[in-house]
């Protein structure tokens, strides 16, 4: 095993960077009252006509070389332990068990599968944590059923799809696993055999057990959910209803939205319909996130564009087309693209796949002005092509990407404080 200060040398190698030019691309309202934009590297403000070169370094960690850990056969995940801020890596190995990599000031790996014997993977696991030292890891096994991996001190296995009330149907590709905003309760949605989707959380309170939920049948003032033609990979809650928002391709190639448990109850809407702007159909699996008064959900076009739905209240969309708006020239995508917001300025970041295996960035959000970086490219260590979609995280004002190289390696690009201008 590789000790993490002999791997910060091997990762400090010489490469190239991203040059950045900080210019007026922030908003009007965004700005103080005499116009000045802010410099993220320094953290001082700039005169509106002050153009600087500021070189960020993004920098390139082989996760699996640095944890002695297990090759890749899926895409990763990454989460944070908030209450220390460790770092947690997910993926299933060439041995199709689940692998996890923690980080405590050097990498550790640990097969999950090894504890409590619960069957092997198939697809992408994905994992989470909340309250204090509670981790959940969900995957679908070889018996189709979801499976649950839960860290409490030590790992547990619970079969979900076996526990749950209701006889919930079998999965037929990756679940996503998150809590409820109020309660902190478990849950996972996943695409059954049915082509609905579900829901499996945790009933708290004198229930005690995991049910199921087809929220393909929740009915609102807008329409009736149809059936899903990909995973739900989007789930988040937005303040502005107070919603959990599950966002899946639906087998019409539209975007579709289901807010449950919100302030008014569960409601669906057809967003790709709704927009303005004509939208293109879907190629693959969306992603999201929100601000306190809209949501964004970015999906891959069938044009290889990149392309954003905005919306707030009054179910009201807009449509923009990000490959099209960015400057630099971006490839067209051939992945599902993630998405996270900056922390010095709410700036959107899109990282995806380009057709030349690089990971690509889109930046910006304000004014739907938009710039493109090849991160690849920009990184240091000549980091290898990606062969699946990146998973993106931060903590401590650090950014950090996630990808499953040609190598079979679990790589990590990061780069601090200066994010949203890299």
């Amino acid at each position: 095993m590789c000790s993490g200060d002999a791997h910060e040398a091997t990762k400090a190698t010489a490469g190239n960077v991203a040059r950045i030019h900080i210019t007026d691309w922030l908003s009007a309202d965004r700005l103080p009252s005499h116009r000045r934009i802010f410099n993220r590297l320094s953290r001082n403000w700039l005169p509106l006509d002050a153009k600087e070169e500021i070189t960020v370094a993004w920098n390139n960690n082989d996760l699996t070389y640095a944890g002695d850990a297990v090759p890749s056969a899926s895409d990763p995940a990454g989460y944070i332990e908030a209450d220390d801020n460790t770092r947690h890596v997910v993926y299933r190995g060439t041995d199709d068990r689940v692998h996890a990599l923690s980080f405590d000031g050097q990498w550790h790996h640990n097969d999950l599968i090894a504890t409590g014997h619960p069957l092997n993977a198939l697809g992408n696991p994905v994992g989470d944590a909340w309250h204090f030292d509670h981790q959940h890891v969900v995957y679908r096994g070889t018996d189709s059923h979801v499976h649950e991996l839960r860290f409490d001190g030590q790992w547990h296995h619970n079969d979900l799809t076996g526990a749950a009330t209701g006889h919930p149907l079998n999965a037929t590709g990756d679940p996503v696993v998150y809590a409820y905003d109020v309660s902190g309760d478990p849950a996972a949605i996943y695409r059954g055999t049915d082509s609905h989707i579900h829901e499996l959380r945790w009933e708290d309170g004198s229930g005690q057990q995991w049910v199921d939920d087809d929220v393909t049948e929740v009915t609102g003032a807008l329409g009736h959910p149809p059936n899903a033609a990909g995973d739900p990979a989007a789930v988040y809650h937005w303040s502005g209803d107070n919603g959990h928002h599950v966002i899946y391709r639906g087998e019409d190639g539209h975007i579709h939205n289901v807010s449950l448990h919100g302030h008014s109850g569960s409601n669906y809407q057809d967003i790709t319909g709704a927009a303005t702007g004509s939208p293109p159909d879907a190629a693959g699996e969306p992603t999201g996130c929100t601000g306190p008064d809209d949501q964004h959900v970015i999906y891959r076009g069938l044009d290889g564009h990149l392309h954003e739905l905005v919306g707030g209240f009054n179910n009201e969309w807009r449509h923009n087309d990000l490959t099209s708006a960015a400057t630099g020239a971006p490839p067209n995508a051939v992945g599902d693209p993630a998405v996270y917001i900056g922390d010095a300025d709410n700036s959107q970041h899109v990282i995806y796949r380009g057709l030349d295996g690089h990971l690509h960035e889109l930046v910006g959000g304000f004014n739907n002005e938009w710039r493109h970086n090849d991160l690849t490219s920009a990184a240091t260590g000549a980091p290898p092509n990606a062969v699946g979609d990146p998973a993106v995280y931060s903590t401590d004002n650090t950014q950090y990407v996630l990808y499953r190289g040609a190598d079979s390696h679990i790589h990590e690009l990061s780069v601090a404080g200066a994010a949203a201008t890299s």
